[in-house]
């Protein structure tokens, strides 16, 4: 029998655990609901990205919904 996936490889991987979806009815509200909802996740034994979720919320770009495939790359030369 061929393993799937060892024990290394899952240590590595990177699994989602949840989805958070909101809507509102201009981005806005939305945002702001998402920062909400973020703030309600309690996970605890691994680390997880809702810090990261923030930034991104955050940030003017997204704000003004100034994205594209390069959004991230961006926000991240900004910090």
């Amino acid at each position: 029998m061929i393993p799937l996936c060892t024990v290394d490889m899952l240590e590595k991987a990177s699994f989602m655990i949840a989805k958070v979806i909101v809507w509102a009815k201009n981005r806005t509200e939305a945002i702001r609901k998402m920062q909400s909802a973020l703030g309600e996740v309690i996970i605890e034994g691994i680390d997880t990205n809702v810090d990261y979720q923030y930034e991104i919320l955050d940030h003017p770009d997204f704000q003004s919904g100034n994205t594209d495939v390069e959004f991230i790359e961006r926000m991240e030369a900004d910090k």
